[in-house]
């Protein structure tokens, strides 16, 4: 792992743990016209068919939920990598964005910290070798869950399973992946009361 993503990590882990700590007024709220913000860092599992090793990346994103239990989030992330083929040794700059629908599930009670939802989208996922580069649709689902330190603060975890159609020789042919996701959420506006 490079010394930028360790050091990335790291400093994610750090707001993690002050975040734990400060927990006193957390609780989920209704996030009715919020507009959710935060950054993540993200472990990604290649197919052994796309000849990409799995990469560590950092991310940001953007989300407005327009109803209570409903939003559309933007999100771009960025990793380097290498091939899996022996004998070479091309470097990879990934990209990945997405335009994904949430569903925030019902919540039992309304002062937990937990808030679980569900992830829909599509997006492109974009490959540089620095000789040839490649872009192709990807097609994503998954989840995860919002812990709220605060009511405009919450870490947030989530897992993706997403669909790669790509035609073009880096990498070729149609593969899935899996990307495990930490980071934090800031909440901005809110249905006036």
């Amino acid at each position: 792992m490079s010394g930028v993503c360790r050091r990335s990590l790291n400093h994610v882990a750090i707001v993690a743990s002050l975040a734990v700590l400060n927990a006193t007024t957390a609780g989920a709220t209704d996030l009715t016209k919020t507009w959710e913000i935060g950054g993540l860092a993200a472990y990604n599992a290649y197919a052994n068919g796309s000849e990409i090793k799995d990469s560590v990346g950092l991310g940001v994103r953007g989300a407005y939920h327009y109803k209570a239990r409903h939003g559309v989030e933007l999100t771009v992330e960025f990793a380097k990598t290498d091939t899996t083929v022996s004998e070479s040794d091309v470097s990879y700059d990934v990209r990945k964005w997405t335009i994904d629908y949430l569903h925030e599930l019902k919540q039992k009670k309304a002062d937990t910290k937990l808030a679980p939802f569900l992830i829909f989208g599509f997006g492109k996922f974009n490959v540089d070798s620095g000789d040839a580069s490649s872009a192709a649709t990807v097609v994503e689902g998954g989840g995860g869950v919002r812990v709220f330190m605060t009511k405009r603060f919450a870490l947030r975890f989530d897992g993706r399973i997403w669909h790669f159609h790509g035609t073009d020789p880096v990498p070729g042919g149609h593969w899935f992946a899996f990307d495990l996701g930490a980071g934090v959420s800031f909440f901005l506006g809110g249905a006036s009361k």
